[in-house]
């Protein structure tokens, strides 16, 4: 948390300078004078690095790579650029102070991904098993997906949307937007470790970060088996943690032919799911997973 606090504090002193360095003339006349597209890049390197992973991820040259030379193309076509005299002293100014800008916004960027990372590692430490994320198992989704294409066999796709309304949190007002993100995984956490006591061995669970939401992929599930583990995954989240979660399916080859297909197809029965509890149980006997012999 220090390293992030210093993060913050350094980047905005050098901004505050960096936007009112003509001002400081000590009583003579300011031969500083940046022009305003690079006081617009500065700001648009110190956002970009900030904002877009592809720069924060990588090695530091980059960003440094591509915006020194954005500045560059912007001095040699627009800003008559030249090197003579005092011009020379102006652009080391102005490159100086880009590429300290992006430095300093690197660095912050690098103590944000540490301290989510950290907050992740944290609430996922009594999971037992990594949850991965849909990027991480790309691979994984492809194989699976063309494995059921090559035998012909039956895949399924099922979003589960936790019902934030039903989750209860009291939050410290100064903390609440860091609390909210640690209980939030957290809870989210604690619903895939229940979902697993309902999945067979064979299912896989992954966590769609940007909706909050985990998806299951069941392979060998038709649309009828993806029915009932639907329901058996509602039914354990409110007996187990009182936690009230929407499921819908959606079924290769029937509803689509690729993963992205089935999961808009799943999405939009999410809009308008039922609970699958009410035909969960048919005369009192829970119904069975085609080729599940027992519980996993």
């Amino acid at each position: 948390m220090k390293r992030l606090k210093y993060s913050i504090i350094y980047l905005l002193i050098c901004l505050t300078v960096f936007f009112n360095i003509e001002r400081l003339d000590f009583g003579y006349e300011n031969a500083i004078n940046i022009q305003t597209a690079v006081y617009v890049l500065g700001l648009m390197a110190v956002l970009s690095v900030i904002l877009i992973p592809a720069f924060s991820r990588n090695s530091l040259v980059f960003p440094l790579s591509v915006w020194v030379t954005v500045y560059m193309i912007y001095k040699l076509v627009f800003a008559d650029f030249v090197v003579g005299n005092d011009y020379i002293y102006l652009t080391i100014t102005e490159i100086s102070f880009l590429a300290l800008l992006i430095l300093l916004a690197y660095r912050l960027a690098y103590s944000v991904n540490e301290f989510n990372e950290s907050v992740r590692v944290i609430t996922m430490a009594d999971v037992g098993r990594h949850l991965s994320s849909l990027d991480e198992a790309g691979e994984l989704i492809r194989t699976e997906i063309k494995r059921s294409r090559h035998y012909e066999r039956p895949f399924s796709v099922i979003l589960v949307e936790p019902n934030p309304q039903s989750i209860k949190m009291v939050l410290n007002r100064v903390l609440q937007e860091a609390q909210q993100t640690i209980m939030n995984r957290y809870a989210l956490a604690k619903v895939a470790q229940v979902m697993r006591q309902q999945l067979r061995l064979m299912d896989m669970v992954f966590e769609d970060k940007e909706n909050g939401r985990l998806i299951i992929l069941s392979p060998e599930a038709t649309t009828k088996d993806s029915t009932v583990l639907a329901s058996r995954v509602e039914s354990a989240l409110t007996n187990q943690l009182s936690v009230q979660a929407a499921c819908a399916a959606a079924t290769f080859p029937d509803d689509g032919l690729t993963f992205n297909k089935l999961l808009h197809e799943a999405e939009a029965k999410l809009q308008g799911v039922k609970p699958f509890l009410a035909s969960t149980h048919i005369n009192g006997e829970k119904p069975m997973l085609s080729g599940e012999g027992g519980k996993v």
